[in-house]
């Protein structure tokens, strides 16, 4: 009797017991600890003399948008100066299903502060002590995914990238939130977004309708067979702030984007192209409408021999000037195609610009108003070791139509575009620059880069030479010369 209740029991369970769904969570992240350390060769700095500049406190070396990103400041007192930051990121997966997952990632450590804000607890471990406190956490990214019959659904805060990273630096910049439709076809991919409702910043109540973006639409193609890529974007956008939103005056924007991207590689030579900008057309009532118009392109080029790499890039990314119908484009960064070739005048002086140089997404400068080329040989030397040389020369874009200038305001190169100033010379510098690339341990990589910068003409106008009076604005002096800088990275990454 006892067997048959047993065997009751056992087929009762069977019966009754529904299907178990086990979801998985993993998880990726690395822990980054940075140094950098710069100083400039000589005593003539960007803004005069350095036995000579007093603006309130000691205005000597411009140390460039990373550091004012850092430390809430780009100017020292001194000849050098140096930073040390750590933080680490995590990057989580729950697969709830094998049609569902959600993904994210949480950063521990510094932020992105913008210009104005400063806390040293976010940057440094300057207050010691096992129950004090010097970093902070927040998820940067958070997004769900579902795979359909149809197509991928995506909504949520991601990065978005697309090319070379040309326009969409997704790698290390830009996000989306959009509700994204993704429906692959053989070697086609077409990708749908639309925005839900976008607060634009112009009324105090985001959920204002007039206020948000009327229409954003986006359309993507992507096509890869073989050694071929090719690419299409296009987005368009429509505002409308009327009478009750309280901005005066009342406007209709109606904004188009567009990006072409080629990438080619057949394991000899590779050659990557790409052609990007946007139409912004803004009518007002009661005061004159304003058009912008921005267009970049990109060229770059490589071949592969054995353990050796050398590659070459051509790029133009306009900017802005001082004319009224005009404004200055600086949201789109660039970061990921041209920071290769670049350590100091993409990277650490964001193009020469003071504070307009800098993305406000990052910690590193874009190109931006300039034309840049570049050169790259990577060489490697076993499977963990990479070593490179590369060498950048950058001219200014729009230098006919008036710029600003740069001057000190406190301790921070501030660009300032309502103060004329024509500069006859485009040359803003070249630069040469070397790494290692060393994976010590497996999940440890870590990074050595030198660079030598030589500022270009161009810096002798726009950068004002500030003589010994506080808070003198500064003069032209295009006569006088600026010493090389010299600047060395340490990067530590722990990957797991």
């Amino acid at each position: 009797m006892r067997k048959f209740s047993i065997a009751g029991i056992a087929l009762l369970v069977c019966l009754v017991a529904v299907p178990a769904f086990a979801w998985e969570f993993s998880m990726s992240g690395a822990f980054h600890s940075e140094y950098r350390y710069i100083t400039q060769l000589g005593e003539n700095g960007f803004f005069g003399r350095y036995d000579q500049v007093r603006v309130g406190e000691a205005v000597n070396l411009y140390t460039g948008v990373h550091f004012l990103q850092i430390s809430g400041f780009d100017i020292v007192g001194s000849s050098d100066a140096a930073t040390h930051c750590f933080w680490m990121q995590i990057d989580p997966q729950i697969r709830i299903n094998k049609a569902v997952r959600i993904r994210g990632r949480y950063r521990i450590g510094d932020r992105n502060a913008p210009l104005g804000f400063y806390d040293t607890k976010q940057f440094y471990s300057m207050d010691g002590g096992v129950l004090e406190e010097f970093a902070y956490g927040g998820w940067t990214m958070l997004w769900g995914s579902a795979q359909t019959p149809w197509g991928t659904i995506v909504l949520g805060k991601r990065p978005f990238a697309f090319g070379t990273g040309l326009m969409f630096d997704g790698t290390s910049t830009l996000t989306t939130d959009s509700i994204l439709f993704v429906a692959p076809y053989g070697p086609f991919r077409f990708l749908i977004g639309q925005q839900a409702a976008r607060s634009t910043g112009l009324s105090f109540n985001r959920a204002n309708k007039t206020a948000v973006e009327e229409w954003e639409h986006t359309g993507v193609l992507t096509y890869s067979s073989g050694p071929m890529q090719l690419g299409t974007f296009l987005q368009y956008v429509s505002i409308h702030a009327g009478p009750e939103t309280g901005v005066a005056p009342t406007r209709d924007l109606k904004q188009f984007i567009f990006d072409q991207y080629m990438k080619y590689a057949n394991g000899r030579f590779f050659l990557n192209a790409e052609i990007g900008g946007l139409l912004n057309d803004t009518h007002f009532i009661g005061a004159a409408p304003t058009y912008t118009e921005h267009v970049r392109w990109m060229v770059e080029a490589g071949v592969l021999a054995g353990p050796l790499k050398v590659s070459a890039i051509y790029g133009s990314v306009p900017g802005g000037n001082n004319r009224a119908d005009k404004s200055y484009q600086s949201g789109l960064v660039n970061n990921t195609v041209f920071a290769p070739y670049s350590m100091m005048i993409v990277r650490n002086y964001g193009s020469l610009l003071g504070n307009a140089g800098y993305s406000g997404t990052i910690y590193e400068g874009t190109l931006q108003d300039a034309a840049l080329v570049g050169l790259r040989a990577d060489y490697a030397v076993a499977a963990n070791l990479n070593m490179w040389l590369a060498g950048a020369y950058a001219e200014r874009i729009n230098n006919s139509l008036g710029w600003g200038c740069v001057r000190p305001v406190g301790l921070r190169a501030a660009f300032a575009q309502t103060t004329p100033n024509v500069v006859p010379n485009t040359d803003l510098g070249w630069e040469i620059d070397a790494g290692i690339d060393w994976e010590l341990l497996e999940g440890l990589r870590i990074l050595h880069e030198i660079a030598y910068f030589q500022p270009g003409d161009w810096c002798k106008h726009a950068f004002l030479q500030v003589g010994g009076v506080a808070g003198a604005q500064g003069i032209v002096n295009p006569y006088r010369s600026i010493d090389p800088i010299l600047a060395y990275y340490l990067t530590a990454n722990f990957e797991f």
